[in-house]
């Protein structure tokens, strides 16, 4: 959205001036409790003390002044009371209790440069504010200083909406655009939107309210059906109505101090300490619920009909929308459990019989027509609107790279969505279950669709060929040649069987046979229906190691979707060796693979990049579980951090090295075998950067580093001998013969 499409946009926006006053009031009324030049008096009850709701913190999130900061992990604000009544930092397996002189002295710490930042921003020294480091998380520092320095800040605090609107003013000259400096993207869009009328004349308020109505993502709402009873008998329906929320119970434990904005924690809490795994399960899914969800309070339960036989029934109670995703809106119930606040739109109760299915806790509900018939009280799409929905949302691309460093998890990637283009309700059912288990459901079910032809695998090499992918010629055994087809033709004869109507039902259906009866209706659209036709997807891994010239051929223009048979402008080709006339099926989907560390991707095929989307596969550290006293997350981001700055960001090194590893034994393991050797391919050898990768070089092999340094003596080399004279001595770097935790922590404090 460029600046003049935005100033149109906001001269049609009007707010009403008492919401403005309102905002404006409660602004104040903070800064009056709170005033700024008693901050560095203020005790650690005044600032954490959540029991008396009255302190700082609470305030902050609880009171409802400006934008919300969401519930959930309160170690979002550096210093916290939990339940026990101690005061802690971090959360989950990194959560510490303070007290005496280290309480003392981090809260201090705390509480001056949370007051050093207000009075950088006042004075609009934005680079030394960037660098102070409040031990606070972002938003909570955004609304600290909306609150004292108004003028300069407006009242949307996530990256998630900040982040575009920068690319959208061109502040990439002016300051690094990501998450991190979401602080600093918000006092510079402010001030960039000043330059323009009306911003210019729009108090705080009006300008986030611009923002978070333009740039706020509204993800697609889901449907979810919970059942309201616990255990045998206890209905919690009328609770869950006057209080507002729809909640679920198993584990009997507050979440809110594991919980962060991915849900990592919590997800690990949960699998580590769900006694059963239909709890696990339950929680699982429960916390997927976000803001704007459908839920429907249901029971099931089976009666007896005329004739003696028994008939399911599910009873939908009450129907309501969500109105705060897990991470903001979760709370613990000490009579509901696990609870989400949920606007109750229909309270009359209705019995469907005959659904043997939705019988789980808990129950997300894809199918169409089960959407219409239990959310009808609702102003839910009719079925035209929802397969629109579904169209616009499900579209897939037909051509796709998946490219990164390696050890990024593109295979992984792949066989995901793989399954997902051939059947998303049944990949979603998948992955909705526990995660180890839809790991092997995924591969299990990836490896039957290889063997039942619907999806294909190749891997492209130097040696790889037009006669290898497309066709070719063989032995016939008689001294003579015939064609033979290669993986491309093979599965696109297989896709446009598959959207043939009239299909021969008495064939054999052997790939010779289905090819031929393919081949008798090729010249004939009318003879297809591709809206029903099973999808049929081509792997194609390390795309960028084969010549695609030669490897597609004159096949290279038939990619593009509006080429394909029945589509606008499809092109039917003869292929060299047969002589046969083909074209690409609409419902066969190419996905490629590619290794950057091997090949930019600005050296491919031009046509090939025409043609395909690309989609990158970076290093996710965030996966990543600390091993005894070792940081992964934090060693793994400066490595390539660095990787990046001495060599460039397709050679850093992925996640799924450091995947599965439990022990500090098998971390040495992966770096003696797997990073070292890739480092060294790198920097050919160049171990000055290839120590500063690892975090320095040492001396000797007494100092705390992986990488080593020692003089080569040339006379002891070469026995003294007058010869070696003109030589000068060299310096030799060397590899530890035994490293262990000192020399792994090295890399990253």
């Amino acid at each position: 959205m460029k600046i003049d499409e935005m100033i149109k946009i906001a001269s049609a926006m009007n707010i009403s001036k008492e919401v403005i006053e309102k905002n404006e009031e409660d602004r104040k009324a903070f800064v009056k409790r709170f005033p700024l030049d008693r901050l560095l008096e203020m005790s650690i009850e005044e600032y954490a003390d959540t029991s008396s709701k009255d302190c700082f913190i609470y305030w902050l999130e609880f009171k409802n002044i400006l934008a919300g900061i969401g519930g959930g992990n309160a170690a979002k604000f550096g210093i916290y009371r939990s339940s026990d009544g101690n005061y802690v930092t971090g959360t989950g397996k990194n959560k510490r209790i303070l007290k005496g002189e280290e309480l003392e002295k981090q809260f201090k710490n705390l509480k001056s440069k949370i007051y050093k930042a207000i009075i950088l921003a006042k004075e609009d020294k934005i680079e030394e504010l960037q660098n102070l480091e409040v031990p606070i998380w972002n938003m909570v520092l955004q609304k600290i200083l909306l609150i004292y320095v108004p003028e300069k800040f407006l009242n949307v605090f996530t990256p998630e909406c900040l982040i575009p609107l920068a690319k959208n003013l061109q502040l990439q000259n002016i300051v690094q655009i990501n998450s991190d400096n979401s602080v600093v993207l918000n006092y510079y869009i402010t001030k960039e939107l000043r330059k323009y009328s009306p911003f210019n004349e729009w108090s705080y308020y009006e300008l986030g309210a611009f923002v978070w109505n333009n740039y706020h993502f509204k993800p697609n709402e889901s449907y979810w059906l919970i059942e309201y009873i616990y255990g045998e008998n206890d209905s919690k329906l009328e609770e869950f109505i006057n209080k507002g929320v729809v909640g679920i119970g198993f584990l009997n434990t507050d979440l809110s101090e594991y919980i962060t904005k991915d849900l990592k924690d919590v997800k690990v809490y949960i699998k580590e300490n769900a006694n059963t795994k239909s709890a696990k399960d339950a929680l699982l899914e429960f916390i997927k619920i976000k803001e704007g969800d459908f839920v429907a309070l249901k029971s099931t339960y089976t009666i007896m009909t005329e004739k003696n036989r028994k008939q399911s029934v599910i009873k939908i109670s009450a129907i309501g929308k969500v109105e705060k995703s897990f991470d903001e809106g979760y709370r613990f119930d000490t009579e509901l459990g696990h609870t989400l606040p949920v606007n109750w739109i229909d309270k009359s109760q209705v019995e469907y019989l005959n659904y043997t299915r939705y019988k789980k806790t808990i129950n997300k509900v894809t199918n169409i027509e089960a959407i219409k018939q239990f959310f009808n009280k609702i102003d839910t799409p009719m079925e035209e609107d929802i397969i629109t929905i579904n169209r616009t949302k499900k579209r897939l691309n037909k051509n796709i790279i998946l490219y990164g460093p390696p050890g990024t998890g593109k295979t992984y990637i792949v066989m995901n969505k793989a399954l997902e283009i051939i059947d998303s309700e049944m990949y979603s059912d998948i992955i909705t279950s526990d995660d180890s288990e839809s790991r092997a459901k995924v591969i299990d079910i990836f490896n039957e669709l290889i063997s039942e032809g619907q999806i294909g695998f190749c891997t492209f090499h130097q040696t790889y060929s037009y006669e290898d992918f497309v066709e070719g010629l063989k032995s016939d055994d008689k001294g003579g040649f015939q064609p033979q087809d290669g993986i491309l033709k093979e599965i696109s004869y297989r896709a446009m069987y598959s959207a043939l109507i009239d299909k021969n039902k008495k064939i054999d259906l052997t790939y010779e046979s289905i090819k031929e009866e393919v081949r008798k209706n090729i010249n004939d659209k009318t003879k297809f229906d591709f809206k029903k036709a099973n999808k049929f997807v081509l792997i194609i891994d390390e795309i960028n190691r084969g010549n695609i010239s030669n490897i597609f051929g004159e096949l290279i223009t038939l990619l593009e979707e509006d080429k394909r048979l029945c589509e606008t402008n499809q092109i039917t080709v003869t292929l060299p060796y047969s002589k046969e006339k083909f074209v690409l099926p609409p419902n066969l989907y190419i996905i490629g693979t590619m290794n950057t560390a091997d090949r930019s991707i600005a050296l491919l095929d031009i046509a090939l990049r025409r043609r395909f989307i690309f989609e990158e596969i970076m290093p996710n550290p965030n996966l990543l579980e600390p091993i005894e006293d070792i940081d992964l997350v934090a060693m793994l981001e400066k490595i390539n951090s660095r990787i990046e700055f001495l060599y460039d960001r397709d050679h850093t090194i992925g996640h799924a090295y450091f995947m599965n590893i439990e022990t500090v034994e098998e971390l040495i393991e992966v770096f003696r075998n797997k990073i070292i050797p890739l480092l060294k391919e790198y920097f050919y050898d160049d171990w000055e950067k290839i120590g500063l990768v690892l975090g320095g070089i040492g001396k000797n092999s007494d100092d705390d580093y992986i990488v080593y340094k020692s003089n080569i003596d040339i006379d002891e080399l070469f026995n003294n001998s007058s010869l070696a004279s003109k030589y000068q001595s060299r310096v030799q770097y060397n590899i530890k013969d035994s490293f262990g935790v000192k020399e792994l922590k090295k890399i990253y404090e």
